[in-house]
């Protein structure tokens, strides 16, 4: 739990003390640059690969770790999928904002991250994953964003 109390405040220093603000003349907020875009899924494929390992690491009961790891995969995976169905119903045009999508992996991830050994069924794990790719849809759209 201390690790993502850390993350969460070491990661919001970061984005307050490296803002990137858009060169002059752009009047689209949603333009995005591929290299960026890139990367960040390239971020979110590291994330499916080694968050599972993350929360099962310090585990010691094998059966623990078996639901942690499935508890952790099925969180990101409905969040994941609520995301991107969310994002192509809120577009008028049915496009996939690929940032939601970055966004729900790592909320379906922290959604389940300290107590996913011990949730008894892999449908509360679906819940909390529905619930974070919901919330991080929802953050993501209506929330502002600081320039």
């Amino acid at each position: 739990m201390h690790f993502y109390v850390f993350a969460a405040y070491f990661g919001l220093t970061v984005a307050w003390c490296l803002p990137k603000p858009l060169p002059k003349g752009t009047e689209d907020k949603d333009q995005r640059a591929m290299i960026p875009s890139l990367s960040a899924m390239l971020g979110a494929l590291f994330l499916w690969m080694f968050w599972p390992s993350f929360n099962f690491a310090l585990l010691r009961s094998p059966i623990e770790r078996k639901n942690a790891v499935f508890n952790t995969y099925y969180a990101v995976a409905v969040s994941v999928v609520t995301a991107i169905s969310v994002s192509s119903l809120a577009h008028p045009q049915g496009k996939i904002n690929m940032s939601y999508m970055h966004n729900a992996v790592l909320a379906g991830g922290v959604a389940v991250g300290t107590s996913c050994h011990l949730i008894p069924s892999p449908w509360l794990a679906m819940v909390l994953g529905l619930v974070a790719g919901l919330i991080s849809v929802g953050g993501a759209k209506y929330l502002p964003v600081r320039n």
